[in-house]
């Protein structure tokens, strides 16, 4: 009749130790917190220069995100401009133009006949009167096309093959731009990984040398623990959660800068791209690259006060 209760009383011993565990944890980064808010200039400096260290790769992520924005907004606009010969009558020109959207890697053809391309010409430059005194028009008929693919290589690919084409004296395609664009983006994403390499590094230095102190003011106070048969887990276990809460108060600081950093640059940028007569919604960091920030912060923190804590404690142990 009481077996069944055997499991009851596992159970609850279970759940006590469970609890016990997770209010031991939490005591101890009350307590963290509490030491860290009783030094508010160390602590203050301290998550100020993590958050220094932080901006910079995440600013080059930024870059780096709007860089691809702007190379798929132009990517997208790709076209090819065929230039027909001057025997290709408005007839021929329309049905090569329908031939050509036949094609499953072009989405859209506009055929341009001589007198459209004559009247846009005059309409938009300063040489109208020039033109008309010429007599004859001089400008050939043309045949816009869009690509179905946005890719670089294949409007490339695309272009070699339609300007072999019979009714076509000469073909424009303008992706020089495009390349350079996106190598400059290839370099910064290169630049961010690299900054985030070493500013990472930078990140547990600072974390490590702010717990080191911490271990030399509190160097009694651990001799005393293990005197009474604290373990180093017990012990490591404070400077672990001050090095967390070092690592995402810095990783928090670095977001509110960027967005600063954002609303100051906004109109600067409208104004730019207004000048080039564009209109990109350019991406902000964001709530995703936020939470990840804060999170490489918290683990910076974390692994800086842990490398140090280990290293301090052997040497105290020794």
């Amino acid at each position: 009749m009481k077996t069944p209760e055997k499991p009851a009383m596992g159970s609850r011993k279970a759940n006590s130790r469970f609890r016990a565990y997770v209010d031991s944890h939490l005591d101890v980064l009350f307590d963290s917190s509490s030491r860290l808010i009783n030094s508010p200039i160390a602590s203050i400096m301290t998550v100020f220069v993590i958050s220094i260290a932080l901006i910079l790769p995440a600013l080059l992520q930024l870059v780096g995100n709007n860089l691809s924005l702007v190379n798929e907004q132009f990517e997208e606009s790709a076209q090819i401009t065929l230039y027909l010969m001057d025997t290709v009558t408005d007839d021929q020109g329309l049905a090569i133009s329908k031939d050509l959207l036949e094609r499953d890697s072009i989405n859209q053809t506009v055929y341009i006949s001589k007198a459209r391309a004559l009247a846009e010409f005059s309409a938009n430059s300063e040489f109208s009167a020039t033109l008309a005194e010429l007599g004859d028009n001089p400008l050939p008929a043309s045949i816009v096309v869009i690509p179905s693919s946005a890719s670089v290589q294949d409007t490339r690919a695309m272009y070699d093959e339609l300007r072999q084409l019979v009714d076509v004296e000469t073909a424009q395609i303008d992706l020089e731009w495009i390349q350079r664009l996106v190598a400059i983006r290839a370099v910064v994403q290169r630049t961010g990984w690299i900054f985030t390499l070493i500013l990472g590094l930078a990140v547990l230095f600072i974390v490590g040398n702010t717990i080191r102190l911490e271990i030399e003011n509190r160097k009694n106070e651990i001799q005393v623990i293990k005197l009474v048969g604290g373990t180093d887990s017990f012990i490591a276990r404070p400077f672990l959660y001050t090095g967390l809460l070092l690592g995402i108060s810095g990783a928090l600081v670095a977001c509110g800068l960027i967005a600063l950093i954002q609303l100051g640059f906004a109109s600067s940028l409208d104004n730019l791209l207004s000048l080039y007569g564009t209109n990109f919604p350019l991406r902000g960091y964001g709530m995703l690259n936020s939470l990840g920030l804060v999170v490489l912060g918290g683990c910076l923190g974390w692994i800086g006060a842990l490398v140090s804590t280990l290293q301090h404690l052997y040497g105290l142990a020794d």
